[in-house]
């Protein structure tokens, strides 16, 4: 973990160079921001990592020892003793799954809601009045916030005990249900974690509820989905809301937003 802190706080240092370009730094050849005493990895093969790092603007003007970041110093230069920690290359990953989004609006959403269950407890059961079923229906809330989110089998029989519910997490690899969901997935004690998942236990190792990554599809898997030719219209459908919300200006899209809200 204090390695992670340290290249974390390392990284930070890097985005916070990102300063306005000076004028009258940039007319004397001098950076604005450097980085020095650090491990910077340049993903250049023959020299894979380097000691300082310059940036003049958002351009990066040196990449080498510390003692060759001297001539670049002037002062107004802003120095960064990054005390041996290390620099990586920011890395962003923009992507949309608007076929998942698409089958998500026929669900409740839980969008913009406080990941607690008193938050979450009126806006599911809500839901759930307009869609009753039996005890063998599941129920699907998505789109949780769930990051520091965590709640038991029993939290979530507080809000509907009867039929299966389950919470599925805005970043796709969670999964949350309640007794009946457990009973209906056939989850145990002795049930193993599948590769690449994790199924949640309390100390004496019996299942909490929660799922995370592959062990997710042990409830999702037992849900009936749409048919492809639901799927397509529903996506089909998604992607014109998206073209005319670029259309309109908007550069900025979350599935759990319906885009005409984004229109209005």
């Amino acid at each position: 973990m204090t390695a992670l802190r340290t290249t974390v706080a390392a990284c930070m240092a890097l985005l916070a160079s990102c300063t306005a370009l000076n004028p009258s730094q940039a007319s004397e050849g001098k950076a604005d921001v450097v980085l020095q005493n650090g491990k910077i990895y340049t993903a250049n093969p023959t020299r894979s990592i380097a000691q300082a790092i310059a940036f003049t603007g958002n351009t990066i003007v040196a990449v080498g020892k510390d003692e060759d970041m001297a001539p670049l110093i002037g002062a107004t230069t802003q120095t960064v003793d990054l005390q041996g920690k290390l620099v990586l290359p920011g890395m962003i990953d923009t992507h949309i799954h608007p076929i998942f989004g698409a089958v998500d609006r026929l669900k409740c959403s839980l969008a913009g809601i406080p990941a607690r269950i008193d938050a979450l407890k009126p806006v599911i059961q809500a839901c759930l009045a307009k869609e009753p079923g039996g005890p063998d229906k599941w129920f699907e809330a998505v789109q949780l916030d769930n990051y520091g989110f965590s709640a038991t089998a029993l939290d979530l029989d507080s809000i509907e005990s009867a039929r299966p519910l389950v919470l599925e997490g805005n970043d796709g690899h969670t999964a949350w249900v309640n007794s009946r969901g457990l009973e209906l997935v056939g989850i145990a004690v002795a049930t193993p974690d599948p590769p690449g998942g994790k199924i949640v236990r309390d100390v004496s190792g019996t299942p909490t509820g929660s799922f995370i990554d592959n062990a997710t599809a042990l409830v999702l898997d037992k849900i009936p989905e749409p048919s492809v030719e639901e799927r397509a219209a529903l996506t089909a459908a998604e992607l014109r809301n998206m073209s005319a919300s670029a259309s309109a200006g908007a550069r900025f899209l979350y599935s759990a937003i319906p885009c005409s809200s984004l229109r209005e």
